[in-house]
This record gives C-alpha cells, sequence and structure tokens, in this order.
C-alpha cells in the first residue's frame, strides 16, 4: 500500500527529476520557473474586493475546456466572485494564462506538504473545483483540512485507478469528506459508493455545454471562406505526425475537396514537416492574405486557439492523436452534425464519447486512409447515409448537455453561504 510518506517521497522523487530535465527541455524549464512565482501572485491579490472565492483546478488543455462552461456561468451569476485558476501542465497554462473570466490563473506548486499548506492559507479559497481525476493528494487534504468544500466535476472513474488499489488507504477517507462528486457516468458513481462514498450525482461531462455553446456564437473567418471557393472541406484536426499517412492517402484520392490541416503543434517544425509532406499545393493560415489563396488545395493552421470554431466548414472531419494513444476532442467536429473520424488504437475507449458517437453511427474508427476512403465514399455516393451520420453526431452532443446547470447550481448555494464579510 502507498503511504503518505512514500507519496511525498515519489512527489519529492519527482521535483528534482523535473529540474534535471528543465536543463535541456523547454515543458520542463516552464514546470519549473512558472511556478516561482505562484506565491507572490496570491499575495498581490486584492481579496477584499471578493464576496467569496472560489479555486478551480484543471491538469491541461482539456480539463480547462470541462472547466470553462462552470467559470462562465459563475462569473456571469455572481460579479463578486473571486475566481482563481491553477494548471499542472505548461501546455495548458502557456495557451489560457490570459484567461479574461479568471481574477487570476497560475500553476498548481508542487504537490508537497509545504506547498500545499502555504498555498491554501494564502488563497483562503471558500470553495475548490478540481476537474475529472486530478487528486494531489497533500493540497485537497489540506483543503479539507482548513474547511474549503470541494467540489470534483466531470470526473471518470475507472476501478483500476490507483486511488482504488495500492493507494486506497491513502485517498478512500479523504474522499468520503469531499463535498460532492459530480460523475459522467453510472459507473464512476457505482464504483465510488462501493467503496463507502455515497456523496456522488451523475451529471455527465461539461464538455458538451462548452462544444454546443461555440456552435451557436456567431462566427465568421473571411480568409477560411476565401479558401473554401465553394469546395466541401475535409479537416483535420489536432493532427500529429502519426496521422500524416491518413491525410496523405485521403488527400491524394479526392480531388474534389479542400482540406484544412490543424496540427496539435504548431511550432515552425512541425508546420514545415507537414507541408513537405504533401503532395499537394498547400498554404499557412499566417499567408492567406496572398491573392493564390483560392488556387491552394491545402490550409495548414499555423495559430492556436481557432479549431473549435472552425470544424463548423467541414463536411468531415478527422481528429488526431489516437495512434499514439492519446485521441483528441472528437466532440468539437460533432457538435456541428459532421461525421468524425479517428484513428483506432485500443486506448480510444477509454473516452466515453468515443464509445457514444461509435454506437450513434457518428464516429468512425480506421485503420488507415483505405478505410477512411471507404467509408467517405459511401457517403458521397449515398447522401442519405452523410445525412443519418451527421444528424446523429449533433444528437449525441444535444442529449448530453446539462451537466454545467446542475454543477453551478450545487456551486452557488455553496457561495451563498460563503458570502465574505
Amino acid at each position: 500500500m502507498i503511504s503518505h510518506l512514500l507519496y511525498n517521497a515519489f512527489i519529492a522523487i519527482y521535483g528534482v527529476t523535473i529540474r534535471c530535465f528543465a536543463l535541456f527541455n523547454r515543458k520542463a524549464a516552464l514546470f519549473i520557473q512558472g511556478r516561482k512565482w505562484v506565491q507572490g501572485r496570491l499575495v498581490a491579490l486584492s481579496y477584499s474586493k471578493f464576496s467569496s472565492v472560489v479555486w478551480i483546478h484543471v491538469s491541461s488543455l482539456g480539463e480547462f475546456e470541462q472547466a470553462r462552461p462552470i467559470i462562465e456561468h459563475l462569473r456571469t451569476r455572481h460579479e463578486l466572485l473571486g475566481i482563481v485558476v491553477t494548471f499542472f501542465s505548461p501546455s495548458g497554462y502557456e495557451v489560457r494564462k490570459d484567461y479574461g473570466f479568471a481574477d487570476l490563473v497560475v500553476y498548481l506548486p508542487l504537490d508537497t506538504p509545504s506547498n500545499a499548506r502555504r498555498f491554501i492559507r494564502t488563497l483562503k479559497p471558500d470553495i475548490a473545483i478540481f476537474i475529472k481525476y486530478d487528486f494531489w493528494y497533500n493540497h485537497l487534504s489540506e483543503a479539507v483540512k482548513q474547511g474549503v468544500d470541494v467540489i470534483y466535476a466531470s470526473v471518470i472513474l475507472r476501478k483500476q485507478m490507483v486511488q482504488f488499489n495500492r493507494a486506497k488507504g491513502l485517498y478512500l477517507p479523504l474522499f468520503k469528506k469531499i463535498n460532492r462528486f459530480f460523475v459522467q457516468d453510472e459507473h464512476s458513481k457505482t464504483l465510488l459508493e462501493q467503496h463507502g462514498v455515497d456523496q456522488v450525482q451523475v451529471a455527465g461531462d461539461t464538455r458538451f455545454d462548452r462544444v454546443s455553446a461555440i456552435t451557436e456564437q456567431p462566427y465568421s473567418d473571411p480568409i477560411i471562406e476565401a479558401f473554401c471557393d465553394g469546395f466541401d472541406i475535409v479537416m483535420f484536426g489536432s493532427a500529429w505526425p502519426s496521422d500524416i499517412a491518413v491525410m496523405q492517402g485521403v488527400m491524394n484520392h479526392y480531388h474534389q475537396f479542400k482540406f484544412i490541416i490543424a496540427p496539435h503543434n504548431v511550432d515552425i517544425k512541425m508546420v514545415e514537416e507537414i507541408q513537405s509532406t504533401l503532395s499537394t499545393k498547400s498554404i499557412r493560415y499566417s499567408e492567406l492574405s496572398k491573392p493564390e489563396i483560392v488556387h491552394q488545395r491545402a490550409m495548414i493552421i499555423d495559430n492556436v486557439g481557432m479549431l473549435s470554431k472552425i470544424y463548423r466548414y467541414a463536411k468531415y472531419a478527422y481528429v488526431g492523436g489516437a495512434f499514439q494513444g492519446g485521441l483528441h476532442n472528437t466532440l468539437e467536429p460533432a457538435a456541428y452534425g459532421i461525421p468524425v473520424f479517428f484513428g483506432e488504437h485500443s486506448t480510444n475507449f477509454k473516452f466515453r464519447e468515443v464509445m457514444g458517437l461509435l454506437e450513434a453511427g457518428a464516429g468512425f474508427e480506421v485503420q488507415d486512409a483505405t478505410r477512411m476512403i471507404q467509408i467517405v465514399t459511401q457517403m458521397e455516393t449515398k447522401p442519405k447515409m452523410y445525412m443519418i451520420s451527421g444528424g446523429a453526431a449533433k444528437e449525441y452532443v444535444l442529449r448530453n448537455t446539462g451537466g454545467t446547470e446542475t454543477i453551478v447550481q450545487y456551486v452557488s448555494e455553496l457561495c451563498s453561504r460563503k458570502v465574505r464579510s
């Protein structure tokens, strides 16, 4: 069994290891450097103007997208509420460090007892919301000890997780002190209840609310519209090098489509690698003010933040990352009512929405370009098949919305009892 002592030893070793990596790895360097300024920024925040303070912790960008609808609903309803967001990962923090709906966005300090104690005592949160399954024992324990109301949102759990096995003696007593677990499915609820944790409610995944809201927001991009020029679009979103073979095969087969590619990593090296691999004319989004825009068959999005909005221009979407075991957000294209393709991998099935899309006939797991071409060709020759698949995608998303309202109502009730004098 993992004890508190062993856990702290692991965290200490992790801290030393990441400092060593920081000497030659940029992401590790950001992890270390960003945490140096957390305490000072907490102290500088003017807490007197807040009726109460809510601390929301996310691991990275995916979890942030789950937190975002909660944050924005709370901000709309409670003007004087202080909202502090913490990130674990630099890849999330660097993208959202200037997020306007939060009063402060910082890194979560490394999870040592002293760091946790200092962080909680300085921030003095009234409510803490952890997203999905970031179980940092010392911060969580210190929050409970200091009388903070603790909530977990959009949680999805599996019996194989360490918290229910080798570390259950450490975590389960703490789980029983958490105010509420808002879980994504009945399986997660049952798992907690089997371990004596009863304060559980099924509220679904708040990402459904987020992606649905994006589709309802007015949006127009004249540059992309000029590129489309009346052509149907196949979009490859969050693409990795492991997805290039599928992209290339589909692009070589179809000449009636244009293609938009949004790499997962938009650094110049990745963009250049994709462009050099493609056998067709391509241009970067940042270059699209040039007159030759309409003569290009492929466009590469070389910035961050557009993808979830521009899926609306696609007829078909392929979501990357699956071939290496890290499938990206399939709900973003599904919300627009378009068929969603992704690579075949055993880890896909840990994502609840993947199973939902497959069962609805709205998602398609492909081994290679040949399989994607077979399905797209069927849909092109049988328009009714396309309409049914796209309709099923949108219906699946809409059917699973509403979780944000459930969580926000509960948090609002806590806020009303936590008003500072």
